[in-house]
């Protein structure tokens, strides 16, 4: 399975899957694996930080990569949990480690905080995080709401508090300072005050949201298992199956340097002008039809993460990457 992708700032491209990690640099993959130094294969979430280290959460610990050796961190020097599932960097420079069960952690470069229930936090599993325009920091857990870091306390929404519901996919902050979460049962906006909750009653697609995206013209974007909405401040316009998108369960989404939004699903990708969608399947070139997560790396390609490996579109074709290339996992 491949989790995750990156391009670092020297231009290499990290694909972290169950296998390992791989890094593909001037055509070649060189592949890094717990005999190389990685703390664990199974590779969730990767991070580079400001002065250019690599992190990379794994289910047993951090790998920290400074282009030559690799450090680990774990429970024994101060990680809240090792089961890191997502990892965020503050505009201080501060490193955040979301975990599966042990809280949040916090690297200031020397040491370790950690933040559990104990202190504040609403639940101890952290599926998103996010940093607002004013250095808020915010969690978003599974079943158990969201929880603000103001840097001395923590503040907690609920379903209580006007919180759409408790499982928080995904946090995104809007150009306007607005904070959107991706829920199990809708979107709801917080505007610092109050909360405004749109389900399908509203426009959404399906009420089962997987991601968000904003576009560069501030238009939002919610990936749903029922379509895609597309939210212009005002009304929302769905697109589903009926209306030229291939599948309605998204998985992924990005916008590409020209403005074209680009949709990962269940059945290809989809690119989108603003007019019109078109369909990328296995037959055009994709490994397979299961697009996990997608990235277009600084000279426009677009890479696809599928559950058959790694495809690479440049505008015109297709190029594929497997195991048989020595991309280390297939599935990623």
């Amino acid at each position: 399975d491949v989790h995750c992708l990156l391009e670092d700032t020297s231009g290499n491209i990290w694909f972290g899957t169950s296998g390992g990690v791989s890094k593909f640099f001037n055509n070649a993959f060189t592949n890094i694996t717990e005999k190389e130094g990685l703390i664990n294969n199974n590779v969730f979430s990767l991070l580079e930080d400001r002065s250019g280290n690599l992190w990379l959460g794994t289910f047993n610990g951090v790998s920290k990569y400074d282009g030559r050796t690799y450090t680990q961190f774990t429970e024994k020097e101060g990680l809240g949990n090792n089961d890191i599932y997502t990892m965020l960097e503050d505009k201080s420079g501060n490193i955040w480690f979301g975990t599966a069960g042990g809280g949040v952690s916090k690297y200031n470069a020397t040491k370790f905080r950690h933040f559990t229930e104990q202190e504040g936090l609403i639940k101890n599993y952290i599926f998103s995080v996010a940093e607002d325009k004013t250095g808020n920091l915010w969690f978003g857990t599974w079943g158990g709401g969201v929880s603000k870091y103001d840097g001395q306390a923590f503040t907690n929404y609920t379903e209580k508090e006007g919180l759409g519901n408790n499982s928080v996919r995904s946090i995104h902050t809007d150009r306007q300072g607005n904070i959107w979460f991706a829920t199990a049962k809708g979107i709801s906006k917080y505007d610092g005050r109050f909360f405004t909750y749109f389900t399908t009653a509203e426009g959404l697609c399906n009420n089962d949201v997987t991601c968000i995206q904003e576009e560069r013209s501030g238009q939002l974007w919610f990936g749903t298992t029922g379509g895609v909405s597309q939210f212009d401040g005002h009304a929302f316009t769905r697109y589903t199956i009926k209306k030229g998108a291939s599948s309605n369960e998204i998985l992924c989404m990005m916008e590409d340097r020209n403005g074209r939004m680009w949709f990962g699903t269940t059945n290809g990708a989809l690119k989108y002008d603003g007019h019109n969608f078109k369909h990328f399947t296995d037959l055009d070139g994709l490994n397979s039809n299961t697009v996990n997560s997608m990235l277009e790396d600084s000279a426009g390609n677009i890479w696809f993460a599928t559950s058959g490996g790694i495809s690479k579109y440049d505008g015109r074709s297709f190029v594929q990457f497997t195991e048989q290339d020595g991309l280390i996992s297939n599935f990623v």
